[in-house]
This record gives structure tokens, sequence and C-alpha cells, in this order.
């Protein structure tokens, strides 16, 4: 998984290939 700094919201959630929900707002 490769995310750019630009391509980030405060606050978005993805999931990964398990299926698990990532919250990621720490960017």
């Amino acid at each position: 998984m490769t995310l750019e700094v630009g391509q980030l919201a405060p606050d978005f959630e993805i999931e990964n290939q398990d299926g698990q929900l990532i919250t990621l707002s720490q960017f």
C-alpha cells in the first residue's frame, strides 16, 4: 500500500486485503 501525503484526508478509513477496517487519522 502506497499513499502520498497530498492524497490523505485528516480522517479516512480503508479496508486492507484482509478485510479489516483501518482508520488513519495521524496524518
